[in-house]
């Protein structure tokens, strides 16, 4: 007997970030779809947007 899909699987789709993937591939990008980001914040960066937040007086 031979194999075959099962009739659920027409209800399968890819997810948003699988899709990201892929295109970033094709493009040679970076996928940060997933939010996950090795690269450290420069120091100077974070104490820049930290001082204008404390005088906006938002922190």
């Amino acid at each position: 007997m031979p194999l075959s899909l099962s009739k659920k699987s027409s209800f399968i789709a890819q997810s948003d970030i699988r899709v990201m993937t892929l295109e970033c591939a094709r493009v040679g990008g970076i996928n940060l779809a997933q939010c996950v980001c090795d690269t450290e914040v420069l120091l100077s960066v974070y104490l820049k947007h930290r001082i204008e937040r404390l005088l906006d007086g938002v922190l």
